[in-house]
């Protein structure tokens, strides 16, 4: 048992040391980290809002509403000319 705490003193004291020596290397790995879980954080969080105004926009819409439009969007019986004279 003694001597896996002396073997976690020694590795605990090793990696201490390299970042020490290491300075530079430490900072970029810290930054790389931070700036990942920053962009990771903002795209979640602009995918969930982006969902609650789709979902809100599409709420506010229902059964009894129609939208007329100058363009068709779909197979009609009415001619084109017709169409393109509505206001």
């Amino acid at each position: 048992m003694l001597i896996y705490l002396r073997l976690l003193k020694e590795s605990f004291y090793f990696a201490v040391n390299a970042l020490k020596n290491n300075k530079l290397r430490t900072f970029l790995s810290l930054l790389g980290v931070t700036i990942g879980i920053f962009s990771i954080i903002a795209v979640l969080a602009a995918v969930d809002s982006l969902e609650k105004e789709i979902k809100g926009n599409l709420s506010a819409l229902d059964n009894s509403t129609l939208i007329v439009t100058r363009f068709s969007f779909g197979p009609t019986d009415i001619p084109q000319w017709k169409r393109e004279q509505f206001p």
